[in-house]
């Protein structure tokens, strides 16, 4: 989302991103955070709570692998999620041009 932006403010997209992770950890997030400019808050999931609530949490074995599948969660004004996109792996991200769609289709309620 944040590489195709411009897109998503046009039709004034509100996004958060849930990072399921602590933000002072060993992976470095909150200097991860300084570092970009991203134009959306970042929401740490510290206890993993949230990505066990929304079903992509997936546990790993140890502490440092409890990890959440990357998902987008598209909710329309009234607030009921109307598209969800949960990735296989780590790496996957739905295409953009799938998320605009969905925005757009929720942007109709």
């Amino acid at each position: 989302m944040e590489s195709d932006w411009a897109a998503f403010e046009e039709r004034r997209v509100k996004a958060a991103a849930i990072a399921c992770q602590t933000i002072d950890g060993i992976a470095g997030a909150r200097r991860f955070v300084e570092r970009r400019r991203i134009p959306f808050p970042i929401l740490f999931d510290e206890t993993r709570r949230t990505s066990m609530d929304y079903g992509v949490y997936r546990h790993m074995g140890i502490d440092a692998y409890r990890i959440a599948r990357p998902a987008v969660f598209v909710l329309d004004r009234a607030g009921p999620i109307r598209w969800i996109a949960v990735s296989p792996n780590q790496l996957a991200r739905p295409a953009t041009a799938a998320l605009i769609d969905a925005v757009d289709r929720a942007a109709r309620y």
